[in-house]
């Protein structure tokens, strides 16, 4: 884990079919807390047959005084490469399997998202996700290349 960022563990969805395949797609949800304050809110999903996996890591302000307008979202696809080690891509949201929500932010294009001034404690966020969310990292290394 990153800093002192805690990873909070959410439900598990129950399996939906891929609308462009068919194969059972899974969410995990979960949060990331940092300094005792609720920091992101991330969406994590495995389809069969696919191999990367999806994020969506909502991140900004939350609490009861905040609003949604002080979030962005960002979509991530994530994967294990030869050598082990993990890599990030940037997508836009119609990459990923997660409908819009406006609880959640405003969703970021991939162009938006890579200029976003927090992308990168948004990576190390993805990052504390595939390495202490046990579900997102058995998924990940699933998709390791053989």
């Amino acid at each position: 884990m990153s800093g002192e960022s805690e990873i909070v563990l959410g439900r598990l969805d129950p399996p939906f079919p891929c609308p462009d395949c068919g194969g059972a797609t899974v969410v995990a949800r979960g949060g990331v807390r940092e300094g005792g304050r609720d920091r992101a809110i991330y969406l994590a999903a495995r389809t069969d047959g696919h191999r990367p996996i999806a994020l969506a890591i909502a991140w900004g302000e939350w609490g009861p005084q905040s609003a949604a307008e002080e979030r962005v979202v960002v979509s991530l696809l994530a994967r294990v490469e030869e050598e082990g080690a993990f890599e990030f891509m940037v997508v836009d949201p119609e990459r990923t399997p997660f409908e819009p929500d406006p609880v959640l932010g405003q969703p970021l294009s991939r162009a938006e998202a890579l200029a976003h001034a927090a992308i990168q404690r948004i990576f190390l966020v993805g990052q504390d996700v595939v390495n202490d969310d046990p579900r997102v990292a058995q998924w990940l290394e699933a998709t390791r290349l053989q």
